[in-house]
């Protein structure tokens, strides 16, 4: 740590930094609960994700018990192609968003006449978007969390160590030039009491 200098001009500097520190703290701190506020959201949604894929499998294996008897693979009733994710910023931080899922529904074999399928079909797409949006809405909560604990770390660091720093500096040097200060009002007092006296005989 450089050796803080007790001058007037530093004063002036810390003085300066102080007001700059002070001012930022707000802001950053607004920012933290707002992204608090995002993340609690996106875990809101993250859970909501979750229960609805839940509810799809219950549903399907409920109403379709007969998959166990199936001749063919599920991988047959849908296809999966590429996922088309963009990045969008939300404050500052750069979120994941899914544009396109990429799964269709493969047409049926003309064979293949049971009426329950187109129903297996559709539940098994919404299973797949779900799995993607899962995945992606994850990977948007590990990163609001990271946001939110760099953010915090900024906040300590303004709020516990550079403005408490910052406020002792000026007082520190404060308390030496205003003691420097007296000195001089002292040396001069002398100094002029001296010249006052009388000039001792020859």
């Amino acid at each position: 740590m450089a050796r803080l200098l007790l001058s007037k001009h530093t004063l002036a500097s810390e003085r300066k930094k102080l007001m700059a520190y002070q001012r930022f703290l707000p802001a950053l701190d607004l920012k933290r609960q707002q992204l608090r506020q995002a993340q609690k959201q996106c875990q809101i949604e993250y859970d909501a994700l979750c229960r609805e894929l839940e509810e799809v499998m219950a549903t399907v294996k409920n109403q379709l018990p007969m998959l166990s008897a199936l001749r063919f693979s599920i991988s047959d009733l849908v296809s999966v192609g590429q996922v088309s994710v963009e990045s969008r910023s939300q404050m500052g931080v750069i979120l994941p968003h899914v544009v396109e899922y990429g799964a269709t529904v493969i047409p049926r074999p003309p064979m293949v006449n049971a009426p329950w399928l187109g129903y297996l079909q559709q539940q098994l797409l919404t299973a797949i978007q779900l799995r993607v949006a899962l995945k992606v809405k994850k990977q948007q909560l590990v990163l609001l969390r990271a946001a939110v604990v760099k953010t915090t770390q900024r906040v300590n660091l303004f709020d516990n160590v550079l403005i408490p720093r910052t406020s002792s500096n000026i007082k520190r040097i404060q308390v030496y030039l205003g003691d420097r200060e007296r000195e001089a009002v002292v040396a001069a007092k002398i100094a002029k009491r001296r010249r006052a006296l009388p000039d001792p005989m020859p």
